[in-house]
């Protein structure tokens, strides 16, 4: 019985909002946000029978666009090349040859991949005006003579190399037929390994003819927001278009090959990717934590990277790539393809790093609460007080406290100092695996 108090229509109505809400949340492509205000689709994920979206063989929707898909890898002369062969070995196996450049400040032949120079055309009226251009000199008189470039630091170069990528780049897509040229290009790093069918999920429900620039956003106000380059970071043929679109900076011109950027009076080549493009009216689209700068011992478990698809890591060592590489092939193998990989999955890859205690080591870069604690077990308890905290480490007489749950890395001591040792609630750990189960995948849609 109803009190009358209450009317039946104001119930049926509720009713009705309820079943409509279910019905709107059967469709496939859903846009919502989670209780942090994050907005995310919910997209039907195809199988693909664990092959490759490059090959062939694939029916998946992904590898119809990963056939339109340029990977370009950014290196240097003065980088250890050792990075580049485990690239070329592990993660680049999938990528055929008419899919990837593989862009430096030196031509050389690594394998059976072409190094391409992408300096080598600069004026010598321009290149006059970088200092760091010396450097870039030194690497052709060892080349010559037949010495390892590898001894230089040219890090200082490498900020030039960004955006001549981009017009060389332009420039062999124009001299194909319009059928041939790609309509995505995706930029990564030597150290970077990129989750193939995740990028191109994104990619498929994304139109190349707008002028999109997307990846990890990197904020340093005041400074623009960019797209971090070790993250992995896409171009539509559309943004490479209107890069490219004649305008006043022409051949001959100062900063000719940087778009008119002074590229050496800010940070990096990156940031100046970022300025070219909004010159032209272009805005990056933060698509993070999909795309990230971490790798899978350093990445902060919890809440926002749980149930979100995992497209890139960087700074990746040549040993992880490879053993991580194996790892995610075994993965693929096993979930035959009827899945993406999640944040939750490549937990399981770095489990056995979370333990009681853990000496020398360092599982806190972001600290949530700092407090003072004389010993390991005052910060225990510390992190037990706080309901939210899930690690912890402890190093001369002070605690720090995270609300995420990530593995760390090796922290030794300076001679003479408190040693660090680093603690994780293993039982609030296993209670939000419990909990945090993934009905879906939470493909987050861009900020801004």
């Amino acid at each position: 019985m109803i009190p009358r108090s209450i009317s039946r229509r104001p119930l049926r109505a509720v009713a009705f909002a309820a079943i409509l809400l279910l019905l709107v949340y059967s469709f496939n492509d859903v846009s919502f946000s989670d209780f942090g205000g994050r907005g995310y689709h919910k997209w039907r994920w195809q199988s693909s029978e664990g092959v490759s979206p490059f090959n062939e063989t694939c029916k998946s929707s992904r590898a119809s666009v990963a056939r339109d898909v340029q990977v370009i890898v950014k290196t240097g002369g003065s980088e250890p090349l050792g990075r580049l062969t485990t690239q070329i070995a592990t993660l680049l196996t999938e990528v055929p040859m008419q899919n990837l450049l593989i862009l430096s400040d030196l031509d050389e032949d690594v394998g059976f991949y072409h190094v391409q120079d992408v300096l080598k055309d600069i004026p010598k009226e321009e290149r006059s005006v970088y200092p760091a251009f010396a450097l870039y000199d030194q690497q052709q008189v060892l080349k010559s003579e037949g010495k390892d470039t590898r001894e230089l630091n040219g890090w200082e170069l490498d900020r030039y190399k960004n955006l001549p990528m981009k017009r060389m780049i332009w420039n062999l897509q124009q001299s194909l037929k319009k059928e041939n040229r790609k309509k995505w290009f995706l930029f990564i790093d030597t150290d970077t390994w990129v989750e193939w069918d995740n990028i191109f999920e994104l990619l498929g429900h994304l139109d190349s003819s707008d002028k999109l620039y997307m990846g990890s956003p990197v904020w340093r106000k005041p400074l623009l927001e960019f797209a971090h380059g070790g993250s992995a970071y896409v171009f539509s043929y559309g943004a490479l278009e209107a890069l490219n679109k004649p305008d006043s900076h022409t051949i001959g011109t100062p900063l000719y090959s940087q778009y008119g950027v002074n590229v050496t009076e800010i940070c990096c080549g990156d940031l100046a990717v970022a300025l070219a493009l909004n010159d032209r009216g272009i805005g990056m689209k933060g698509y993070w934590p999909m795309f990230n700068g971490e790798i899978a011992a350093t990445t902060p478990y919890g809440d926002d990277h749980w149930c979100e698809p995992v497209i890139s890591f960087h700074h990746i060592g040549e040993s992880e790539l490879d053993d991580f590489w194996r790892w995610h092939k075994d993965w693929k193998a096993k979930t035959k393809g009827l899945q993406p990989l999640l944040y939750k999955d490549v937990y399981e890859y770095v489990a056995d790093g979370f333990m009681d205690k853990r000496e020398n080591w360092n599982n806190i870069e972001e600290v949530t609460r700092q407090l003072d604690a004389a010993t390991f077990e005052d910060c225990k308890d510390a992190c037990e007080v706080d309901r939210f905290c899930y690690q912890f480490t402890h190093h001369g007489g002070k605690c720090d406290l995270a609300h995420y749950f990530r593995v760390g890395r090796v922290r030794h001591a300076e001679v003479g100092k408190d040693k660090f040792v680093a603690g994780w609630h293993m039982g609030r750990i296993q209670a939000f695996m419990a909990r945090k189960k993934c009905k879906t995948a939470h493909w987050v849609k861009s900020n801004p």
